[in-house]
């Protein structure tokens, strides 16, 4: 695990050779020996089974026979509420309904206990287990709203620079509080906003179904993707996160709103994300 003085370095290898290895493209009876050359593959070539690979070479990586294949993407994590329930300084937050009040109700008291290096312990947790797993880039979400401030955004910005060089790690300025219900509402927004001219948020997201009705949602969604478009930003909307077949799902809004502001006539390379909606798998055929 990584400390506040960086990431583990065994992570960075400089792994020019990767020995006996299997390609999905290639017979499956067979292995391949890969080399690497200014971090692009230059070579593959039938293994040699009398060849001996090095063991106290770091650049020399054995295969074991393993599948050789492209790294991954984490598209959605929070880095500021990872590991919540496995770290002491959470442990009188015991779940006991297990449903998703409770989950808000508990994340808002952990929310109030954040700290700068407890942000960053648990979302180096997070990334290096990512990256062992794989993980060369993500999508990584930190809240910003009255009660954090920018705390989560301020860590989530370190480790970003923190892990550069073994991971990509977008950062999404994201609303999981009302943008338009509550008393907090418009200063959410104000930090929100705030935060959109710092370097290095790359992406904007908001949680529409948070808000007081459905209305209010609509403001959500509605601003969200104004914000995104006034300052050329990635969107991501945690959205419909619920199996209630009578609710009229608010996907169809937001593909609407999208296309009276000519979403993909204006913007260049900004993509738009919809993430749990939970209500499509509800949809009938015909939808």
């Amino acid at each position: 695990m990584s400390t506040d003085s960086g990431p583990d370095q065994s992570l960075s290898r400089n792994v020019t050779n990767i020995l006996g290895v299997k390609i999905s493209s290639r017979d499956p009876n067979t292995k391949w020996d890969v080399t690497i050359r200014e971090k692009v593959i230059s070579s593959i070539k039938p293994h040699d089974p009398e060849s001996i690979i090095p063991s106290s070479n770091p650049q020399v990586l054995n295969g074991h026979n393993c599948l050789l294949a492209p790294s991954l993407c984490h598209p959605h994590i929070h880095l500021d509420k990872c590991f919540l329930l496995n770290d002491p300084k959470y442990a009188d937050l015991e779940i006991e309904n297990g449903d998703f009040a409770e989950a808000l109700t508990l994340t808002s008291r952990a929310k109030s206990r954040f700290n700068h290096d407890d942000l960053l312990r648990r979302g180096g947790w997070l990334i290096e287990e990512s990256i062992s797993a794989g993980v060369t880039c993500m999508r990584a979400f930190v809240e910003i709203d009255a009660i954090v401030q920018f705390k989560c955004l301020d860590a989530g910005l370190m480790l970003k620079d923190r892990y550069q060089k073994t991971c990509y790690i977008q950062i999404c300025a994201f609303a999981q509080d009302p943008l338009f219900s509550g008393e907090n509402a418009a200063e959410n927004r104000r930090l929100i906003e705030e935060a959109l001219w710092r370097e290095g948020v790359e992406a904007v997201g908001s949680t529409p179904y948070v808000e007081a009705n459905k209305g209010r949602a609509r403001d959500n969604i509605v601003w969200a993707i104004d914000r995104a478009k006034s300052y050329r930003k990635h969107l991501d909307l945690h959205l419909d996160y619920h199996l209630d077949a009578s609710q009229d799902p608010m996907v169809d809004y937001v593909i609407s709103r999208l296309h009276n502001v000519r979403w993909t006539s204006s913007m260049n390379h900004q993509t738009i994300v919809l993430g749990h909606c939970t209500r499509l798998s509800k949809f009938a055929a015909g939808e």
